[in-house]
């Protein structure tokens, strides 16, 4: 079983980062409205946290209220320190969105979708070397 009760190690507006073992928490907050300069101050975060160390990422969009077409393109470009993303999403708009991000915008790195964080964080598992 997975905690959930992490104590974020950064955290504004928009999002708050916390790590589940070796994997990063993205927690998007209620209602946020994700533009390209927030996607951008979020991977910053995410950056000095890894260091040299790629990430592996759980995003969780399930209370975001929107994402501008140029923050998802940005967030499928190429990343040195991003090893795998999983996307977690609970409504049905957010599983379309999460499906046209994939097939239309290409990550580089893999990219799955998720219902519950504990499959999300299975997924990413398998990325973590022994």
């Amino acid at each position: 079983m997975i905690s959930m009760n992490n104590t974020p190690i950064f955290e504004n507006n928009i999002i708050s980062l916390s790590y589940l073992g070796k994997i990063l928490l993205v927690d998007y907050k209620k209602r946020s409205i994700i533009d390209l300069k927030a996607v951008q101050n979020s991977i910053k975060e995410r950056e000095k946290l890894a260091k040299k160390a790629p990430l592996l990422v759980i995003a969780d969009i399930s209370k975001i209220e929107y994402i501008t077409r140029d923050a998802r393109a940005f967030l499928a470009g190429p990343s040195n320190k991003t090893l795998a993303t999983a996307i977690v999403f609970h409504s049905k708009i957010q599983e379309v969105i999460g499906k046209i991000y994939i097939k239309f915008h290409k990550p580089k790195t893999p990219v799955k979708l998720f219902t519950r964080i504990s499959d999300a964080h299975e997924w990413l598992q398998t990325f973590i070397k022994s």
